[in-house]
C-alpha cells in the first residue's frame, strides 16, 4: 500500500496515473520518467506511476516496457480515480480492461499541498517529460512561485488558532519562521505540532509576550532583523457597550494595537534600510462593518486598517509592503467559545449555522472561515507574486461585507 502522507521529498513527489498495460503511449512516457528518474532524484522529487491494472498487469508492464528505476503502483480503485478527478473510459477493444482511469500528473509538496495538476481525457495530451524536468528546474533553483527560502518570518501569537496556521503555511513555503508564544510550553508544543505537518520547516521558538513593551523588547533583542512581520497578536471579547469599562478599552487597545506599532516601528525601518521586506498585519471584518457585540475589538481593528495604509505611504519607491488581511469570523478557540455561549443548548455545528444565519446573515458561505484559508492569503501577500500589493486591505470574510470596495 503506498501512501502519499507516508512520502518525504525534499521538494515534491510527483504521480503520473496512467492507463494500464494495454495503452502503448503510455509505455514510451513511462520509459522517458523512467530513464530520468536519477535527475527527478537530484532535484529532490520523488516519482511513481499508478494504475488502475491488476498486480500481474503491473508486474507485465514494468518487465516488457523495461522499467527498472521508477516504482509501479496498481489496483487504483474507479472510486479512487474519481476522488482525484480523473477522466474514466470503458473499453473498446478485447485487450482493454472494462473499466480504466485516463492520465493524470499531479505535483504535491512535502506537506501534501497541491502544487500543480494536469488531468487529461486522453494520452496524447500529457506534457513531456524534458517539459517537466525544465519547469522543475526553474521552480526549485528559483524557488517559484511565492517560494520563502532564505526569508526570516516572525508571526506574533503563533501557537494556535490563524497564527499557527499562518506559521505553518510560510514554515512550508520555505520561510525560517518564528513561532511566539508567552510561554515555552505552548512554543515548544506548537513547533511539535507543527513539524508533524511541516517535517522539512525551519522552525525558530520565541517565547514573549508583546503585548507588552517587556516583550517587545525581549523579541527584538533576539531577532534583531526578519523579512515578513505578521502581527496576528490579538485578543478576543464580547462585551457590549454599555458593560465595558475603560480598562476593558485600554488593554485592548494597547494588545491588538500598540504591539504592532511597536514591532513595525523597528523592524519595518530595517526593511526599509535593505530595500525588500513584508508587514502583514491581520485586523478583521470588524474593522469595516463592526458589530455591537464588541465594539472595543472593532475599534482596534478600524485603527489597524489606519496604521497600515499609513506606514505603507512610507514604503514609497522601495520593495516594501504594508498590508492588511480582514479575516471573516474563523474557527478559532476562542470564537467557538463565543459561539458557543450564544447557542449553548446546542452542538457546535447547528450553533455555528445559526450564528451565521442570525448573526452574520450577509455571509455569502454561510459557515465560519478555516484558519488555513487566512493562512492561503498571507503566504501569497508575503511572496514575492504580491510585489505589486501595497497598502491594500484585503478580504477573506466570505463575502460578509456587502460593498464593491
Amino acid at each position: 500500500h503506498w501512501k502519499l502522507s507516508e512520502q518525504n521529498p525534499t521538494n515534491f513527489t510527483f504521480i503520473f496515473f496512467y492507463r494500464g498495460y494495454h495503452c502503448p503511449i503510455c509505455r514510451k512516457y513511462l520509459g522517458s520518467i523512467d530513464r530520468n528518474i536519477e535527475e527527478l532524484a537530484s532535484l529532490g522529487i520523488k516519482a511513481i506511476a499508478i494504475s488502475s491494472d491488476s498486480e500481474e498487469r503491473a508486474k507485465l508492464s514494468k518487465q516488457e516496457w523495461h522499467l527498472s528505476n521508477i516504482p509501479i503502483g496498481y489496483g487504483l480503485t474507479i472510486e479512487k480515480a474519481r476522488e482525484w478527478g480523473l477522466y474514466v473510459s470503458k473499453a473498446i477493444k478485447p485487450s482493454e480492461p472494462e473499466i480504466f482511469s485516463e492520465p493524470g500528473l499531479f505535483i504535491v509538496r512535502p506537506d501534501g499541498e497541491l502544487y500543480a495538476a494536469s488531468i487529461q481525457t486522453m494520452p496524447f495530451t500529457r506534457p513531456s517529460i524534458d517539459e517537466l524536468i525544465g519547469g522543475f528546474k526553474y521552480i526549485v533553483t528559483n524557488e517559484y512561485p511565492g517560494r520563502l527560502n532564505g526569508k526570516t518570518a516572525l508571526v506574533t501569537a503563533s501557537t494556535g488558532g490563524i497564527g499557527m496556521a499562518i506559521a505553518k503555511r510560510l514554515a512550508a513555503e520555505g520561510a525560517r519562521t518564528i513561532i511566539n508564544g508567552r510561554s515555552d510550553a505552548s512554543v515548544n508544543k506548537a513547533i511539535e505540532e507543527i513539524r508533524q505537518v511541516v517535517p522539512e520547516g525551519e522552525l525558530v521558538g520565541l517565547a514573549a509576550d508583546n503585548g507588552t513593551t517587556d516583550g517587545i523588547a525581549a523579541t527584538i533583542q533576539k531577532f534583531s532583523t526578519v523579512d515578513i512581520l505578521v502581527n496576528n497578536l490579538g485578543i478576543f471579547e464580547a462585551i457590549r457597550f454599555f458593560e465595558s469599562k475603560d480598562e476593558d478599552w485600554q488593554k485592548i487597545f494597547d494588545v491588538n494595537v500598540m504591539s504592532g506599532v511597536r514591532l513595525s516601528r523597528h523592524y519595518l525601518q530595517k526593511m526599509l534600510d535593505q530595500n525588500h521586506g513584508r508587514v502583514i498585519f491581520i485586523s478583521s471584518e470588524s474593522g469595516v462593518l463592526p458589530s455591537p457585540e464588541m465594539p472595543h475589538y472593532a475599534m482596534t481593528k478600524t485603527a489597524q486598517l489606519a496604521i497600515s495604509r499609513s506606514l505603507a505611504q512610507l514604503t514609497k519607491g522601495t520593495e516594501v509592503t504594508v498590508n492588511t488581511i480582514m479575516p471573516g469570523s474563523t474557527i478559532t478557540p476562542g470564537v467557538e467559545q463565543f459561539v458557543g455561549d450564544l447557542f449553548p443548548d446546542h452542538p457546535f455545528e447547528t450553533a455555528e449555522r445559526r450564528f451565521m444565519a442570525e448573526n452574520r446573515p450577509s455571509s455569502l458561505i454561510q459557515r465560519l472561515i478555516k484558519p488555513d484559508e487566512i493562512a492561503n492569503l498571507v503566504a501569497f501577500v508575503a511572496s514575492p507574486l504580491a510585489a505589486a500589493i501595497n497598502g491594500a486591505s484585503l478580504r477573506c470574510d466570505g463575502g460578509i461585507v456587502p460593498t464593491i470596495v
